[in-house]
């Protein structure tokens, strides 16, 4: 009989299935509690975006009166409650009954203030510093040590794909039991139940695993991924700073609007970017039918002096490469299929504490209990020999 034929077959009779087993185990042991931190992080901050939109919740609507004020009102507004120097993200209003929604970034965090177009009043100011959200992103991404944190959660992401891979390996019973493997006795003791468990499921979300895992790693060096794609795919060029010579007065963003409007016609204005800097453009932000969260932006740059568009960034014109470059992010993040994707990813969160809850357990039954036993069978056995000698 082959080797191939042995492998397929009669998979325990492999020697290097012994020491994978172990590579698994150990290293299941090691990074179990990552697993379950950034598992159930990752799970919380699929909804990061309902979750912001509670906080806005009663604010997000206004009463229409008369015409709005102009954006660089909104945008003065902004930064006169938060303090705030640079430039201003305001999402427009999706309708005249909508408020504007303003977002600023800066060394103290992430600022949203809701303004009302009308008066430029402010409806709601959100700090997201301190907030538990904000801890659990900032967990999840780094644990609290930056730099430091953020490349041991690459190490970590590297550390998940091969425990899926062993995994995988060490979980193959033979063409004849296979489909076993895949199935979970709910009739039997929770013991077996605890195996079917861990088995099946593992089975069932590898390929998600390995995906969240993998691409995780991404944000750890994003080089190495760029220099990947493109080794196979055309990359753009990183796009250059914009910069512009301030000349005379500003003109008003209304009328640049209009301009970057003619520029992309098919596509929609959803949010502006008013620069604080002279000698920064204007970027308004376009997208096309659909839902604005879930798909991919066009950027228009406009010199807000003259008046002249400067630069396009089309989503439509990226190359193959750029295309497959920004999946990345957004397959483990999961943005680009609505709720029904969101849901999905989070249960796949849930799953990496189950795998190494039930792993766990199964490694106390059948090597740490039995130890323990061993040990106070045979301690007994020495208290009885020394009784009998005495």
């Amino acid at each position: 009989m082959s080797l191939w034929t042995r492998a397929l077959d009669q998979p325990k009779s492999i020697p290097a299935r012994g020491w994978l087993f172990q590579i698994h185990l150990w290293m299941g042991l090691i990074v179990g509690l990552y697993a379950v931190a950034i598992g159930v992080t990752g799970s919380i901050l699929m909804f990061h975006e309902e979750l912001l939109d509670r906080v806005v919740h009663g604010a997000e609507h206004v009463q229409p009166a008369g015409a709005p004020r102009p954006i660089e009102d909104w945008a003065a507004t902004v930064r006169q409650v938060t303090g705030h120097k640079g430039g201003v993200n305001i999402t427009l209003p999706e309708s005249p009954s909508h408020a504007a929604r303003a977002m600023i970034y800066n060394n103290t965090g992430m600022q949203m203030v809701m303004v009302n177009p009308y008066d430029a009043s402010v409806l709601r100011h959100y700090r997201h510093r301190g907030t538990f959200l904000q801890l659990t992103e900032q967990f999840h991404s780094n644990f609290f040590l930056a730099r430091t944190g953020r490349v041991l959660n690459g190490f970590g992401g590297l550390s998940l794909v091969l425990l899926a891979i062993t995994g995988l390996l060490i979980w193959w019973p033979g063409r004849k039991r296979w489909t076993r493997l895949t199935q979970i006795d709910f009739r039997a003791s929770w013991k077996r139940i605890n195996w079917d468990l861990h088995h099946s499921i593992g089975f069932w979300t590898w390929a998600g695993f390995v995906l969240i895992s993998f691409t995780g790693v991404y944000f750890t060096w994003p080089q190495s991924f760029r220099s990947a794609i493109g080794s196979v795919a055309p990359l753009s060029a990183p796009p250059k700073p914009v910069r512009i010579t301030p000349q005379g007065e500003r003109r008003p963003i209304v009328d640049l609007l209009q301009t970057a409007a003619a520029t992309l016609p098919d596509l929609r204005t959803v949010a502006v970017e008013v620069p604080a800097n002279p000698r920064e453009p204007l970027r308004v932000i376009k997208h096309g039918d659909g839902p604005r969260r879930y798909r991919t932006q066009s950027t228009v740059f406009v010199d807000p002096y003259r008046g002249d568009v400067l630069r396009v960034d089309d989503v439509r014109a990226k190359t193959t490469g750029d295309v497959l470059l920004s999946w990345v992010p957004a397959l483990h993040a999961g943005s680009f299929g609505g709720m029904p994707i969101k849901v999905i990813y989070a249960l796949l969160g849930l799953v990496f504490p189950l795998l190494f809850i039930t792993g766990f357990v199964m490694w106390w039954l059948r090597v740490v209990r039995k130890q323990i036993l061993n040990y106070e069978a045979a301690r007994e056995a020495t208290n009885v020999k020394a009784s009998s000698l005495v």
